[in-house]
C-alpha cells in the first residue's frame, strides 16, 4: 500500500471521526431542543403577541425529525465507510477496498450524504433564523439570546438558543466533513484506477 493512500486513508479516517462528533452534537441538542418543546420543534414557528411571555405556536416536527434521522443514518455511513478503512491500515491490504466498485459505490455514496447534510444545516440554519425574526419583531430591541431568560408560555425556552446555536455549528461542520470524506474517496479512487491500468509493453 503506497504512502500516499496511507495518508489519504488515516486524513479520511480523522474526518469520519469528526462526523461522529458532529452527528452526535446534533442529535443530542436536537433531541433536547425537543424534550423542552413537549416534543415539538420550534423551527420554523408561528410567533404571537404574549406580552410578558414568550408565546409560539410550533408547526411541523417533521423538520427536528430530519435533523435527528439524518444523523443517525449519517453514523451508520460512517461505520460502513471506516470499518474497511481501518482493516486496511491495520492489514496493510486493500481488501475489499482495492475494488474499483467499492470504490465508486463509496463516492457515490459521500456525494448523496453531503446533500443531505446540506439540506440538514439550512434547516437548522434557516428555522432558527426565522425563530429569532419572529420574537424580534415583536420586540425589536432585544436580541435572540436574550429570549433565554424570558418566561415562556408552555415551554421551556431556557436553552433554546444554546441548543440551537449548537446544533447549527455542527451541522456545517458535518456538511465540511462529508465534502472533505468525497474529496478523500475520490482520490482514492483515482490512486487505484492509476495502479489497476496495466503498463504498455514496449515493441
Amino acid at each position: 500500500m503506497g504512502l500516499l493512500r496511507s495518508l489519504t486513508i488515516f486524513g479520511e479516517m480523522i474526518l469520519l471521526v469528526g462526523v461522529v462528533g458532529t452527528s452526535l452534537a446534533s442529535v443530542i441538542t436536537i433531541a433536547l431542543l425537543k424534550g423542552d418543546f413537549e416534543g415539538g420543534c420550534p423551527l420554523y414557528p408561528t410567533i404571537s403577541d404574549g406580552g410578558d411571555k414568550v408565546f409560539i405556536v410550533l408547526n411541523d416536527v417533521s423538520n427536528c425529525n430530519y435533523v435527528i434521522t439524518f444523523n443517525a443514518i449519517a453514523l451508520l455511513a460512517v461505520i460502513l465507510i471506516g470499518l474497511p478503512r481501518a482493516m486496511e491500515l491495520m492489514k496493510k491490504k486493500k481488501s475489499i477496498t482495492g475494488s474499483t466498485i467499492f470504490q465508486f459505490v463509496i463516492v457515490i455514496l459521500c456525494a448523496v450524504i453531503a446533500l443531505l447534510a446540506l439540506v440538514s444545516a439550512c434547516i437548522v440554519t434557516v428555522g432558527f433564523k426565522d425563530l429569532c425574526d419572529g420574537m424580534v419583531s415583536y420586540y425589536p430591541y432585544s436580541r435572540c439570546v436574550d429570549f433565554q431568560r424570558s418566561e415562556w408560555e408552555y415551554y421551556d425556552g431556557s436553552n433554546f438558543y444554546d441548543y440551537l446555536s449548537a446544533a447549527q455549528v455542527a451541522s456545517w461542520l458535518s456538511f465540511l466533513f462529508w465534502l472533505l470524506v468525497g474529496v478523500a474517496s475520490f482520490l482514492l479512487l483515482t490512486f487505484l484506477r492509476q495502479t489497476s491500468r496495466p503498463e504498455s509493453v514496449p515493441t
